[in-house]
Parts: structure tokens; sequence; C-alpha cells
């Protein structure tokens, strides 16, 4: 009869990286997650402030003040739209003065008187 014989060695298998415990792979699982944790807070506080610097969400929800167009005419002078309670008003700064140049209540007696 033909038996076949299987060669068992004792050596170990080349390139075979030595296997883990548990509780260290329990640790590397652990530190992996509270870094993708943060890396995800750090994204979505980063995002906020982006889009809170840009106007497309508000600082403070509910909020009775906002800017709502800002354009620099000359380097010294600065025209801003502003919206208090949905009231319109613009409002000129030059240098260190600010002034009050238009509000919505003017053109609606300006529309009356005109009738």
């Amino acid at each position: 009869m033909n038996e076949a014989r299987i060669a068992v060695s004792d050596q170990a298998i080349p390139f075979k990286k030595p296997s883990q415990s548990p509780s260290e792979s329990a640790g590397r699982i652990g530190l992996v997650s509270l870094l993708s944790i943060a890396l995800s807070l750090v994204a979505v506080i980063a995002l906020k402030k982006v889009l809170q610097r840009k106007g497309v969400i508000s600082d403070t929800p509910g909020a009775r003040i906002s800017v709502e167009d800002t354009k620099r005419l000359t380097p010294k002078l600065t025209v801003f739209l502003v919206k208090v309670d949905d009231i319109d008003y613009v409002l000129a700064q030059s240098g260190d003065e600010l002034q009050l140049v238009k509000h919505q209540a003017d053109e609606v007696k300006e529309h009356i008187n005109e009738s």
C-alpha cells in the first residue's frame, strides 16, 4: 500500500505575526474608537464655526438682531443692512462713527405721503 505521509515541522510559519492577546486587541479597538469620536467632534465643531461665519446658521437660535448684508463703499465708508425684530435698518460707518441712514418705517411714511 501506498501511504502518504505528512511531515509536521516544529518551525514557525515565516512572516506570520505572533497572535495578540484579547486584552491588547480590545485596548487598540477602544483607542481607535475614542480617536474617531474625537475627530468627529472636532469636524462638527469646525463645520459649525465655518457656517456661523458665513451666516448660514445663527450663533443664537431665535436671535432678534441679524446683519443681513455688508458693503464697503470706500476704504473709510461701510454700509450695513441690519434686521431687528423683522424691521430693516441701513447703517453707515465712517471711522468710529455709526449713523442710521434709512429705516423701514421711513419708506412706509414716504409711500403714504406720495399717495
